[in-house]
Order: structure tokens, then C-alpha cells, then sequence
């Protein structure tokens, strides 16, 4: 479901951007509210995990770790809807790309943009593994005393860092790749 979404967060940018992105002024109030937006929706669920993990039981460390599941697909939704209303109901994202690609935004070409603009909501994703750790790393420590007593190997839970890259590489990485090869044949072929 997550590369679907990742997805169309690629679709979502290419329909609003058009050909050429726009040279105007950056509205920066309404730039700073979208990305206040990203910020709170990768916030809530932090909180939530650092909260949920002082008052969990051991016992339900994997029940938690299931409903904790719940609120992330609704962050990736919200993640998705956010996007969509920041690219489409202003023109704040779409003047700031313009902005910082120059006079490579007059060109027709879809790579740069492709590149620069869903970065938010991208950041955005990569932010929301940065908040499920906790409640990750809490369900893998609970683990370890039924592994060592059914003579199971052990492993530690990785860090923090290898766990947002693997994250980050497993669901973004695997879609956006793809995707930016098919603007660069674009174009090349334009």
C-alpha cells in the first residue's frame, strides 16, 4: 500500500506542476502552514509511540505494535491528502520550486521538479519511520526473553539510523527510482 501512495504522490505533483513551473513570488505564510502541516502530521504519531511505550505492558507489546500500525496508514493517508491540498489549493509549493530551480524550471523538463517537489511529503514519510521506532524497538526488546527460552537466535534491534534507511529504502526508495528514471527517459526523449 505504501509504494501505491508514494505513488501517487509522484502523479499528484506531475498533474499540478504541468509542463513549466511558475516564476512568481513565494507566498511564504501559506508555505510555512504546509510545511507546519508535515511537521504535525509526522509529531502526533511521535508522541503517541513515546507515550504508548512508558505505559505498555510486556505482555501486549505486539498488540500495541498492531494498533500503532493503524495510526501510521492513517498518517501516510494524511501524508497523501496534504500534498494533494498543498500542491492544488495554493501555489506556494509549486512558485518555491520555481523559485529555487531558476531558469531550470522554464525548460520542459520533468526530472528537476520531479526531483524537488514532493520532497516534503517524501521527508514526511521518512519522518514517520523516525516515530514508529519506539514502539518498534519496545515490541523487539519484549522479544527476547520467549527467544532465548525456545533456544531461538537473538538479535539486537538495530539503531535508529538503519532503522529509517531501511525503511526509507524498502518503501520510498523502491517506488521513487523507478519513477525518476521514467522522467529522465522523458526527458531525454523531449
Amino acid at each position: 500500500m505504501s509504494q501505491v501512495l508514494i505513488l501517487l504522490l509522484y502523479v499528484l505533483w506531475v498533474a499540478a506542476a504541468g509542463e513549466r513551473l511558475p516564476q512568481a513570488e513565494v507566498d511564504w505564510l501559506r508555505l510555512v502552514a504546509i510545511f507546519g502541516g508535515f511537521l504535525l502530521i509526522v509529531l502526533i504519531p511521535a508522541a503517541v509511540a513515546r507515550w504508548q511505550t512508558r505505559l505498555a505492558f510486556p505482555a501486549g507489546a505486539w498488540t500495541l505494535q498492531r494498533r500503532f500500525g493503524w495510526l501510521l496508514t492513517v498518517c501516510r493517508f494524511s501524508i497523501v491528502v496534504w500534498f494533494a491540498l498543498a500542491v492544488f489549493g495554493t501555489d506556494a509549493w509549486r512558485n518555491a520550486v520555481g523559485q529555487i530551480l531558476g531558469p531550470i524550471a522554464a525548460m520542459p523538463l520533468a526530472l528537476p521538479g520531479m526531483l524537488l517537489g514532493p520532497l516534503p511529503a517524501i521527508a514526511a514519510w521518512a519522518g514517520l519511520s523516525w516515530a514508529q521506532y519506539p514502539i518498534d524497538h519496545f515490541a523487539r526488546e519484549q522479544s527476547v526473553l520467549p527467544l532465548l527460552e525456545s533456544n531461538l537466535p537473538v538479535h539486537a534491534p538495530p539503531s535508529l539510523a538503519s532503522f529509517v534507511a531501511t525503511h526509507f529504502r524498502l518503501q520510498v526508495l523502491a517506488t521513487v527510482v523507478p519513477l525518476l528514471m521514467i522522467g529522465l527517459l522523458h526527458d531525454v526523449a523531449t
